[in-house]
């Protein structure tokens, strides 16, 4: 084995600006790998609008390959336990995420002090 010291490999070092927009229009497998690729850190992340706009991260899900009619986007909950982004393909169920200006959490957490109901995705690139 040879190993050369004076070749020199350049490291990119992540930092907060890396933090990319999940482009719902993708296959769920694709989304789903972008989100696990960029957590915990940067992180993948949404804006979401009502009346407010806020910006979430998304630190872990599942994907959930399902046929539906729904546009790529759609934000689905019960509004207790669960919320579910509509896919190209399918669903991407959220699982741990943060609220701009809030803890990291679990979705049943999350639920517990934010109505997710009227909301809309409002980035889909």
């Amino acid at each position: 084995f040879f190993f050369n010291d004076t070749a020199t490999t350049e490291i990119y070092t992540l930092s907060l600006h890396d933090a990319r927009p999940i482009y719902w229009e993708n296959t769920t497998g694709k989304i789903y790998n972008f989100i696990r690729g960029l957590s915990p850190y940067p992180a993948a992340y949404t804006n979401i609008a009502n009346k407010k706009h806020f910006m979430l991260k998304i630190f872990k899900s599942e994907k959930n390959i399902k046929k539906h009619t729904l546009k790529s986007g759609n934000i689905i909950s019960d509004n207790k336990s669960f919320i579910k982004i509509s896919t190209l393909d399918g669903y991407i169920d959220l699982k741990e995420l943060q609220l701009q200006g809030k803890k990291r959490m679990n979705t049943k957490e999350f639920l517990n002090g934010f109505d997710v109901s009227g909301y809309r995705i409002i980035n889909k690139s």
